[in-house]
């Protein structure tokens, strides 16, 4: 391996690669000539070399095969078209408008009340429908009084008309993680959202059910 020398850049990545012996014979005489009256290059060079030593294929962690499969298989199953793009706006006392490309569900036909134990919604809730293959999944979004939302996710199969679980439900903003839950007679929820951009994830074993694109706004 070959590294263009650029000493004011890149000095420890050269003297990385110079310890090692990866680089040119003219690039090793010519890191050898610039280190050969600092000490403290020359301790950094022979740390370098000591820590080389202890890199083998022998001192590395050995990832079982499963992980590794496992790990393919998400890779090879991407979401696709499985995205679901939510936009909600609250106003001082309702729900203004949303945008999506599920279906708004009356809230007394919604299979989501059964399973809160409720039989009515109060004017910031609102609860859209998607079909996902065979399991159908509705988001309930609640305003609180101060401001903050909650989020009901349901999930039901489609064929038995019950609810579905296992589902791993993640939250995430900006590409952070900030909850995970298994769903619980088929349902999961979080507390206390700010307004924001999110993202949800629902996955069974090994494979994704859905994304979620979630925009909350204040008007």
């Amino acid at each position: 391996m070959t590294k263009k020398l650029c000493w004011n850049k890149n000095q420890d990545e050269l003297l990385g690669y110079f310890a090692e012996g990866l680089l040119s014979v003219k690039e090793q005489k010519a890191i050898a000539h610039l280190i050969k009256d600092d000490l403290a290059l020359q301790e950094e060079v022979r740390i370098q070399k000591e820590i080389a030593k202890l890199i083998t294929p022998e001192n590395l962690p050995t990832v079982p095969k499963h992980v590794i499969q496992n790990a393919k298989n998400l890779v090879h199953q991407p979401f696709g078209t499985r995205v679901w793009s939510l936009v909600v706006h609250f106003t001082k006392d309702a729900v203004k408008m949303f945008k999506s490309d599920g279906v708004f569900v009356n809230p007394i036909l919604s299979y989501a009340q059964p399973l809160r134990g409720q039989t009515a919604q109060n004017p910031k809730t609102i609860l859209i429908k998607k079909d996902f293959s065979a399991v159908g999944i509705q988001v309930e979004i609640e305003r609180a009084q101060n401001s903050t939302n909650r989020i009901v996710i349901c999930a039901q199969d489609l064929k038995t008309h019950t609810p579905v679980n296992d589902f791993r439900i993640t939250l995430l903003e900006n590409d952070m993680e900030l909850e995970s839950h298994i769903t619980d007679k088929g349902k999961t929820n979080f507390e206390n959202m700010r307004d924001g951009r999110y993202v949800v994830d629902i996955t069974a074993t090994h494979h994704p059910i859905a994304r979620i694109s979630l925009e909350l706004y204040q008007e």
